[in-house]
Parts: structure tokens; C-alpha cells; sequence
């Protein structure tokens, strides 16, 4: 990639460019002489797709227009002169159409005297699905082009990123000795040892994605990776249904019919279905004129249920209709644009709806602008603000039966998250229903009428389903005793609650759905979520709980592998993303999986900051990057050894994300602990976050991002000495970097510029670059690649046995 941005400027007389008179371009090795007022300019475009041309202007006046005309696919550089101001790039026109970048400003910059000013890439990407255009900072690349084409003007004019952010790593790359190395080195990847468990057949997919069953229990709809069936129960007999991709609902109407939501815009048919005497099922679909949803299937109304969609001539108008769930012929007649409102009511930017009892929408949420919401109350045919919506706010959810109190998930007021009920009049009056103790509400269980019935938390890793009444709880206990040690969820009930769908997995077990019939306490198994994968044995995963050094409760996860060793066992640390808001659990996990395979045991750990523990565990990661919240990991690491299963010789650290991050921060902080390091999307510097990622375009996750990574303007030294890019000398055992090209949420940036430092260093890594991946893995051959190198290179560095046996852990200072 570096090697290619510096030849860039071949691209000079590939095609037109206009040039405005504050602009003049500067030819390679051209002498320059600055004005007062000037300053150097590069211009880095990128894209993918052949266009008409784009532009950029000075901001406030709109004048002098540089326009890049019919650029060829890829990057274009422009070194010119331009005088000190503020610009904007403007437009882009494409063949067909033109998308104008004046509002907003994340396409501003600003030229200051006397400096090479780097305003970051300007990325445009076309995909069959949608036009993006953003703007990156990958400044690596075009400090060394600088160094290469211009040698005296890099003396002279010193390289500068100019966006919103600032960039110390120019001034901190100039003061670090590089002995003339002009590209970031790799080091051969490793071959790939023997594999039993290929990615092929562990990440082949999952089968089943939803599963809804009927009023009566005799039918159930599974939405699966490649196919929708319909199941008759008592024969077993399964019928395709048509192929509605991306399923988002089914709301069964009444014994034999159902509305199926699907697609991105929320199509909708209605389904009758009808079983023979052998069990073999026929079906009717009908498309609903309007794309919506079920408001409320009404279950206790057998000729009408509720609907709503977006008008076809007003945008943001949600309009509702009671339709009928026996006459599929009246549902277009009913959906006519003369009557476009059937429920007589002003329904604008609607995201939920409350309705009572008898099906009457009594309140609801909608959006007021950008990110904001409004819980609005009805009045006649009118909707009033009660209450705006604020994050980790008060969410309704329900009406209690005499429709005084609103059921609500809320941690505004609590410590962690709850399930609550208010005053249905002003949402104020927040009384908690049901808590535990520092564990966040993940999700509510409901009973036919729509109302609460149960919740769900996570506890030591493993999913509890807490139900309010004595049979339900009753039943969740009969299934505990027939699944131990799983992850157990009722995902539907029939109308009587007799009949349930219930999905298991654990950390040994990819998961199954089976049928449960109360009656007779009998359960069958419906179907697996990956059938290919039970010929395998897989480890099993053990909580450890420790305690860090001011007092938080950590959790750890530490699997085993099942193949018995007389010996303690290498481990690899497996440090969560995120940081903030994510966590890890006790499902069946495959990364963790292809690793025990390989022998290694591997420990995740839910460090502070981590979701699911309550409000002040997830404040304690606040500005904790690079120090506390690797202190946990080392907490947590200490128990697992303690264990004595663990060879502590032979330990290496690998993560993807903020995991990638945590990687190399632990072996530059404690270079003693580890073997060997691996970074997958991995962030090196937080600071590029603000200048290099889509996480950081807009006001509100600038906002975040300050609160919880820093803020890299006022607190620039600080978030310096906690990056691994700039602690770089002190890593000294082998690191393997894997990066996409194509990382929008952690550019390749950070990879490329921790390949430069650690060359200069003289610790070359293992580089692997997947060629147009994303934040992830988009494709099985870049997932098989990434895997089986990591294979190779952790049997490479952990191969040989150490003669000591499992040693504590020096904890850190």
C-alpha cells in the first residue's frame, strides 16, 4: 500500500483538473517560495468507481473552485500552494447524479501558513447497495511520499494534519530516528499446523435465526439461513414457505394466519395456512399494499387486528388501519389512498406504539430530530409530549392493565438497569418492579396480553430467565434440570401458554430448538444450529470471579481444551472490543472454540467498562484504555493461574478491535508477560479514532468518545503515554498485525503505522493485509485466511514446552 502511494504522482497527467487562481500545484522536486498567507496543500481522493468529477471550495465564500475532472479509479494526490483560509469539498457528480457535500462540515478544512497541510483522504465508495463518501486521516503514506518526492520542501515545510482533531504522530514520526526505511517490513507468515476443526465448517453459518409458534400450538414458522419453513407438529410434516429474506416478525392472527414482516422497508404478507389429514400444509399469501408492522394482534378479538405503515405520499406519516385477520380480499380495499388514515390519528415519525387492553393505541415514541426521542401520550385523535427519551433514559415498553402506570426498562435513576413502571400521564413516579443487584435487565418476557411477565439478565455468564409468576418459574426450573450449565430462553408460547419454543445453547453446545409440551413435561428437539458440528467435541468454559485493586467484582471466562494434557496447558488472553458497553458470555463462542481445538485454553474477561454489570462498573471504564482496564485483565489472569492449569511460560494475548488494542498494550506495558501478540482490526492510537474512523462523524459520538476514550485536544499528552503506536520500543516479543484495507470503524491506518514503528524498531511483524475487508471478516476465504495464519503463528511462538510449571503472575504496579 505505502510502496503504491508513492508513486502516486504518476497520476499527475492521467486525467483534468481546473485550478482556481488562489491554487497552484507544485511539480515533484519543484523549488517553492511560500507567501505570508500560503501554505502547502495535498489533496488525497480515493475512490472505486469512475465520476464525472469533484470539487472543493473556500467555505465561506463558495469561489475558486478546484475540480478534479474524471478521475480513474483509485487514489489521486495534488500537492499545490493555496492560501490560508477555510475550504469544503463540495460536490461530487456522478454519471447519473450528483450529491452535494455542502451541508455539514465533515468535509471542512483549513490551510494554515507556512506548513504542509494534510486535511486527511477524501474517500468516495459506490456498492450495488448505497453511495458513501467520508474523510480519513491516513497520513503515513503521504508523510513518506513527501519525504520521497519533495526532500527539500519536507526539510523546510513541516507535515501537518489540519482536521478537527489533532495528529501528534507527523511531529512524533520527525523526532524518531526511521535510518532511511521508507515502508513498514513483514515478516513471513507462518505455515498453518494441522487443523481438525477447519473455519470452513465452524463458521459454515448459522441455521436457525427465528422461530415463532401458533395460537394453538400446531404450527411453527422457523426462519432459517437459507430457507422459511412451516412445521406441522404432530406429524412432523415441513413445507417451504416463500422466500421473504431477512424475516423480522411474525404475528400470528389466530389459529391458521399470520402477518410475516420482512426486508428493509418492512414488507408484509398475510399467510393462511391449512393442514391435510396427513399433516402436509398448503398456504395463501397476500401482500399488504402498505409496507408496516403489527401494532397488536389483538389475540383476544378474533375478526381484527392492528397495523400501521409509512403513507406512500407523506414522508414520516404512520398511518394505522384495522384490518381484518379473515378476508385477506378486504386488505387493499382497506388500504386504499382515500382512506389514508384509518385510525384517525396525526402519527408522525413514529418508532413504537403503547396500546391498551382492547387494542386502542393509548401512547407511543417518536423521533423529534437526530438521535432524540419523545414519549408522547394520546389525546383524542392528537398525541402530546410527556417525556423526552434520553439515553440509558426511561424506555416504555407497556400499559398496566387498569392503564394508570407505564412498564419501562430505566437506569435513570437506579444502578443499574431495571424494569420500572410510571405514571402513564407524565412518566414521572418511577417505582422499580424488579432489580438484581448489579446486573443490567437485557431484555423482558411477555405473556399473550402484551404485558410483563418476566425478565432476563446474565449471571456469571450464563442467561437467567426470572419469572414473575410461580408456574412459569416452576417450568424455567424443570428446564434448568434438563439442560445444566446452559443458556436456556422460551422465544414464543402458544395462546394458553401450554405449548412453548425453547432455544439452548452453552459453551460446549451451538444450540438447539425444541418443542416443550407443559402437559406432559415433554420436550423434542425441532432442529439444531449447526448439525455438521456434533460429530466434534468442544470445551467447556468455567466462570472465575476476582477483585480488582479498588474493589470492582471482574468476571473472567476460562476454557479448557478438552483434549486431556499432563502438563499445564498454553494460554492465549482474549481481550473483549469495544471497550465500552460490550461484554463476553457463556454461549457457545467459535473463536474460543477454534482455539481450545488447537490446544491453547483461552481466557476472556467483562473488564470495567464492560455491559451487563450496572451503571458504575460501566462508568469505571471511563478514560481507562491502556491502564485500568488491562490492570483487570492482569486481575483476572492471576486467578486463572492460580488454577495451576496454565503453563504462565507460555502465554500469548490476541484481540480484535479494542481487543487488538488491549494486545498490544499489555505486552508493551508488561514485556515480560507474554510471548507474542496479535492485533485484528486492532486500534493503535485512540487519538486516530477521531480522525480515522465513521465512529467520529458526528457531534453526538464525538461527544462519547471524549467522555470515555479522552479528549485528544485537552488531554493530549495524557492519551499519548497510554498508545501502544507511541510505546512501540518497549514491545519486544513477535507481533502479528491482520487489517482490512476497507476498515471504516478502525482504519488500516493503525496498522500500517504500527508496522512502520515496530520496523523501526527492529521487531518487523508478521503483517497480513485482507485486501478490501472491513471491520471484520466479510468473506469465509479472508475468515480461513486471518484463522489459519493466526494458526501458524501462535504454534510458531508457543510451540515449545517450557520446563517450568504454572508460575503466578506478578501483579502490576
Amino acid at each position: 500500500m505505502i510502496r503504491f502511494l508513492l508513486s502516486v504522482a504518476l497520476l499527475f497527467c492521467s486525467f483534468s483538473i481546473a485550478v482556481a487562481a488562489p491554487f497552484r500545484v507544485v511539480k515533484p522536486g519543484e523549488a517553492v517560495q511560500l507567501a505570508p498567507d500560503e501554505g502547502l496543500l495535498l489533496l488525497a481522493f480515493d475512490t472505486n468507481r469512475l465520476i464525472a468529477s469533484t470539487d472543493f471550495v473556500e467555505k465561506d465564500s463558495y469561489k475558486n473552485v478546484f475540480e478534479i475532472e474524471k478521475p480513474a479509479v483509485g487514489m489521486h494526490v495534488y500537492l499545490m500552494v493555496a492560501k490560508a483560509g477555510k475550504y469544503k469539498w463540495s460536490s461530487l457528480e456522478l454519471p447519473l447524479s450528483s450529491i452535494s457535500l455542502y451541508s455539514g462540515d465533515k468535509t471542512d478544512f483549513e490551510v494554515k501558513p507556512g506548513v504542509f497541510n494534510y486535511p486527511g483522504d477524501f474517500i468516495y465508495r459506490f456498492t450495488k447497495f448505497q453511495s458513501t463518501y467520508h474523510r480519513a486521516n491516513r497520513g503515513l503514506a503521504h508523510i513518506l511520499w513527501y519525504r520521497k518526492m519533495h526532500p527539500a520542501l519536507s526539510e523546510k515545510f513541516p507535515f501537518a494534519y489540519v482536521g478537527k482533531f489533532p495528529d501528534p504522530f507527523p511531529d512524533f514520526l520527525a523526532g524518531e530516528n526511521s535510518g532511511g526505511i521508507v515502508e513498514g517490513k513483514t515478516k513471513p507468515i507462518p505455515p498453518t499446523p494441522p487443523i481438525n476443526l477447519t473455519t470452513d465448517l465452524l463458521w459454515k453459518g448459522t441455521e436457525i435465526l427465528h422461530a415463532w409458534i401458533s395460537p394453538n400450538g400446531q404450527y411453527i414458522v422457523e426462519e432459517r439461513r437459507k430457507t422459511n419453513d412451516i412445521i406441522h407438529y404432530a406429524t412432523g410434516q415441513v413445507t417451504k414457505l416463500d422466500s421473504w429474506i431477512n424475516m423480522r416478525d411474525v404475528q400470528w392472527l389466530n389459529e391458521d394466519s399470520f402477518i410475516v414482516t420482512y426486508g428493509s422497508s418492512n414488507a408484509s404478507q398475510y399467510v393462511k395456512v391449512k393442514a391435510g389429514a396427513d399433516g402436509k400444509i398448503t398456504y395463501s399469501a397476500t401482500r399488504l399494499f402498505i409496507d408496516g408492522v403489527v401494532i397488536d394482534p389483538q389475540v383476544n378479538n378474533p375478526d381484527y387486528f392492528l397495523y400501521a405503515g409509512e403513507s406512500t405520499t407523506t414522508a414520516g406519516r404512520m398511518l394505522v388501519y384495522s384490518l381484518s385477520k379473515n378476508n385477506p380480499a378486504s386488505l387493499h380495499e382497506k388500504m386504499t389512498y382515500r382512506n389514508q388514515n384509518a385510525g384517525n390519528l396525526k402519527l408522525d415519525n413514529f418508532i413504537q406504539w403503547i396500546t391498551d387492553r382492547d387494542g386502542q393505541i393509548v401512547a407511543g415514541v417518536k423521533w423529534i430530530s437526530d438521535k432524540k426521542l419523545m414519549f408522547q401520550k394520546r389525546v383524542g385523535r392528537n398525541f402530546v409530549d410527556i417525556k423526552q427519551i434520553e439515553e440509558d433514559g426511561i424506555w416504555p415498553v407497556a400499559l398496566s392493565p387498569d392503564g394508570t402506570r407505564v412498564f419501562a426498562i430505566s437506569g435513570e435513576k437506579s444502578a443499574q438497569k431495571e424494569l420500572v413502571s410510571a405514571n402513564s400521564e407524565t412518566l414521572d413516579d418511577i417505582k422499580p418492579v424488579f432489580h438484581m443487584p448489579g446486573k443490567d435487565i437485557v431484555s423482558i418476557i411477555y405473556d399473550e396480553n402484551r404485558q410483563p411477565a418476566g425478565i432476563r439478565y446474565y449471571s456469571e455468564g450464563m442467561l437467567v430467565s426470572h419469572y414473575f409468576d410461580d408456574a412459569s418459574a416452576l417450568i424455567q426450573k424443570r428446564l434448568s434440570k434438563t439442560f445444566p450449565h446452559s443458556n436456556i430462553a422460551v422465544v414464543h408460547k402458544n395462546k394458553t401458554n401450554e405449548k412453548s419454543l425453547v432455544y439452548v445453547d452453552s459453551p460446549m453446545d451451538p444450540g438447539s430448538l425444541y418443542y416443550y409440551d407443559q402437559a406432559g413435561n415433554q420436550m423434542s428437539k425441532l432442529d439444531e444450529q449447526a448439525s455438521w458440528l456434533s460429530a466434534f467435541t468442544f470445551s467447556d468454559t468455567k466462570t472465575i470471579i476476582a477483585r480488582s485493586k479498588d474493589g470492582l467484582e471482574l468476571e473472567g471466562y476460562l476454557t479448557i481444551p478438552a483434549k486431556k494434557s499432563d502438563r499445564p496447558v498454553p494460554l492465549i488472553v482474549v481481550p473483549h472490543g469495544g471497550p465500552i458497553g460490550v461484554r463476553d458470555d457463556l454461549h457457545f463462542d467459535r473463536e474460543t472454540q477454534f482455539l481450545a481445538g488447537l490446544g491453547y485454553a483461552v481466557l476472556k474477561v467483562n473488564y470495567r467498562g464492560s455491559d451487563g454489570f450496572g451503571k458504575a462498573f460501566m462508568e469505571a471504564g471511563k478514560q481507562s484504555l491502556g491502564t485500568k482496564i488491562e490492570e483487570d485483565i492482569e486481575t483476572v489472569l492471576q486467578k486463572a493461574l492460580d488454577t495451576g492449569m496454565i503453563d504462565s511460560q507460555r502465554m500469548c494475548i490476541l484481540g480484535s478491535s479494542y481487543g487488538g488494542y488491549s494486545a498490544l498494550v499489555s505486552v508493551a506495558r508488561w514485556p515480560d508477560r507474554y510471548r507474542c501478540a496479535i492485533s485484528v482490526s486492532g486500534v493503535s492510537d485512540r487519538i486516530l479514532l477521531f480522525t480515522a474512523s465513521d465512529g467520529a462523524l458526528d457531534e453526538e459520538t464525538q461527544k462519547w468518545m471524549k467522555e470515555y476514550l479522552g479528549d485528544p485536544t485537552a488531554q493530549k499528552e495524557k492519551m499519548i503515554s497510554e498508545q501502544p503506536l507511541y510505546m512501540y520500543k518497549k514491545i519486544k516479543v513477535p507481533v502479528m498485525l491482520v487489517h482490512g484495507t476497507d476498515d471504516q470503524r478502525v482504519d488500516y491506518e493503525n496498522a500500517l503505522r504500527m508496522q512502520y514503528m515496530l520496523t523501526i524498531s527492529g521487531n518487523i511483524p508478521v503483517m497480513l493485509t485482507l485486501k478490501g475487508e472491513g471491520h471484520g471478516y466479510e468473506s469465509a476465504a479472508s475468515r480461513k485466511l486471518a484463522w489459519e495464519s493466526i494458526a501458524g503463528f501462535l504454534k510458531e511462538n508457543l510451540d515449545a514446552i517450557s520446563t517450568t510449571s504454572a508460575l503466578p503472575v506478578t501483579q502490576s504496579k
